[in-house]
């Protein structure tokens, strides 16, 4: 079923709404608490926040061209996994929330943040052009011998 998003201009332009569908062109912030999925939206070029929100889904999202967010502080979101993900072009933090397993995922634009996590799986993870940063106790434990990193990778305390 499709819904209404509504788009955060991010300047001084009025926000918009738009029934969502395959692509959305501008920033999504998501922090309706009756969304379960984000259904056909395959695209999503620009930034995408998750603020409180119970999603569990990210339905067959495979691209942002921005950055991927979820709230550092709870309630965060139900999604465990970035299901069809496979590409974002800017930062993905995913500090604190409950992901467990990038899935698909391929390529992170900037930074990888996943301090906080308890993620148990890179997935497909192939190149990420800033840094990863990791919770301390996963040092030694997640292989990233097949991930191209340009930055740094750090491991710090929760």
């Amino acid at each position: 079923m499709p819904f209404i998003v509504k788009l955060e201009s991010g300047g001084s332009f009025e926000d918009a709404y738009l029934l969502a569908f395959g692509k959305i062109n501008g920033n999504v912030r998501i922090d309706n608490k009756q969304i379960n999925s984000l259904g056909n939206i395959e695209e999503i070029n620009g930034d995408i926040r998750f603020i409180s929100s119970s999603i569990t889904s990210l339905g067959k999202l495979r691209k942002v061209k921005g950055s991927f967010w979820i709230s550092h502080h709870p309630p965060y979101t139900n999604l465990l996994d970035l299901n069809d993900l496979e590409f974002v072009g800017f930062n993905l933090n995913l500090q604190y929330s409950p992901i467990k397993d990038l899935a698909k995922l391929k390529y992170v634009g900037n930074s990888l943040i996943l301090s906080g996590t308890r993620i148990e799986s890179l997935g497909q993870l192939e190149e990420v052009k800033g840094n990863i940063i990791l919770p301390k106790y996963l040092k030694g434990i997640i292989d990233l011998s097949k991930v191209k990193v340009g930055g740094k990778i750090r491991y710090v305390n929760d």
